[in-house]
Order: structure tokens, then C-alpha cells, then sequence
């Protein structure tokens, strides 16, 4: 019998960008204690101090780093806001990526991966 331990990460997710447009994706990190009560609870994971690292990669080389389209608050919230000038540099095409948080004490945590893929709009600006 084989026993599997560990997790690659938190969550699995497979984030779609469109280049070109503004992209924006919001997570919210939770814990979920039980209470003296015996109930539980969900509690948001103060991410004040944390430090984001978010890379797109494709066959092991970085295409973009983007840490620093990501804000964190002491809600638990994870916000990625990438502007359009920024995604307009993301050619079309697909890999890996993770979301690596640092806490203040220096423990890492990969608290999202999986596929990216990154298309084009299908409108745009014409130039006169």
C-alpha cells in the first residue's frame, strides 16, 4: 500500500488572462479553527507583512514575473490586478505558475498553482 503526504499547495487553479485588457482575480485565505465550543470557524489569515511571489513559466524559464500585481491585506484577501499596458507584453500561450506568500518569520507557502494560459481579445482599438 502506497500513502500519499504533503500537498503541492493549497489550491489548484488554472488562471486564464486575456492580453491586453485588465485582468483581475481575488482570493481569500482562510483557516479554519474549532473554537473551545467544539464548533469551527472559518478565520481569514492576516497577511499583513507577507510577501507575494507569482511567476508564469513555460518548460522551466520565467516569462513573467508578476509579484508585484499582487496585494495582500490583513482580511486574507489576495489580490491580482494586472493592468492592461502589462498584459498587452504577455504573448499567447500556456505553462505553469504559482503564488508563493512569505510570512514575516520567513515560512513559505504555495497557496495556489496550476496551468496559465494567456489569449488575445478578440476587440480592438483601431488606429485611424
Amino acid at each position: 500500500m502506497t500513502a500519499t503526504l504533503g500537498r503541492l499547495g493549497l489550491l489548484e487553479a488554472r488562471l486564464l488572462l486575456v492580453a491586453g485588457v485588465t485582468n483581475h482575480v481575488r482570493l481569500l485565505w482562510v483557516r479554519n479553527i474549532l473554537r473551545a465550543d467544539g464548533s469551527r470557524a472559518a478565520v481569514p489569515v492576516d497577511l499583513t507583512g507577507w510577501n507575494p511571489r507569482l511567476q508564469l513559466r513555460r518548460d522551466g524559464k520565467v516569462l513573467a514575473d508578476l509579484s508585484d500585481c499582487v496585494a495582500l491585506d490583513a482580511q486574507g484577501h489576495v489580490d491580482i490586478h494586472i493592468t492592461d499596458e502589462r498584459s498587452s507584453t504577455l504573448a499567447p500561450c500556456a505553462g505553469a505558475w504559482d503564488l508563493l506568500l512569505e510570512s514575516p518569520q520567513g515560512e513559505v507557502t504555495r497557496l495556489v498553482y496550476g496551468e496559465w494560459v494567456v489569449t488575445s481579445a478578440i476587440s480592438r482599438k483601431e488606429l485611424s
